[in-house]
């Protein structure tokens, strides 16, 4: 992505031999109606290090969730993002993650993904989950990784108050 700052940029070879997929923020799948934002998924600005188990399992499956939404609702909003999330030890929280690669690539330690929707009422619906970046148990479900909008906010740094005002991802 030639728009982040050469120093600041990751390369495919931070991947290579990482342990780690290349998680897409924005998915391919759901913007296969144009070429030009087809590809737009899969610049570096828009990948995160993401656990292979985590990609192809329940983040792929909530991936289809918003996906499954447009052919239902006409207005769905997506909104993806990593976290770094603290960890608690001896009565302390810090945050505490891997690098991977040359240019040294934080491994978030969980990912979010809000979605909004307009209903058949006209009414705005959110649904809001947070998912670790690691292995997850077959015997959960996406429900079990719901999460309140505040609980994201007060994690990401990130004020949610009105997510109609921020950039728009309609997925097709």
């Amino acid at each position: 992505d030639l728009e982040i700052y050469p120093l600041h940029r990751s390369s495919l070879d931070d991947y290579k031999h990482s342990g780690y997929d290349r998680g897409h923020l924005v998915p391919a799948r759901s913007h296969s109606h144009s070429q030009e934002v087809l590809q737009e998924t899969f610049l570096l600005s828009n990948i995160c290090p993401q656990d292979h188990s985590l990609n192809s399992g329940l983040w792929f499956e909530l991936e289809k969730l918003s996906r499954d939404l447009t052919s239902k609702y006409k207005h769905v909003d997506v909104i993806s993002r990593p976290l770094f999330m603290p960890l608690e030890k001896n009565n302390k929280r810090f945050i505490k993650y891997p690098l991977i690669g040359e240019n040294d690539i934080a491994v978030p330690s969980h990912f979010f993904k809000i979605t909004r929707f307009k209903n058949d009422n006209g009414s705005f619906e959110t649904i809001s989950y947070i998912l670790p970046n690691q292995k997850i148990e077959k015997s959960k479900a996406l429900n079990d990784f719901i999460s309140e909008l505040k609980t994201i906010e007060k994690a990401s740094g990130l004020i949610f108050k009105n997510i109609l005002s921020f950039h728009k991802y309609h997925i097709k």
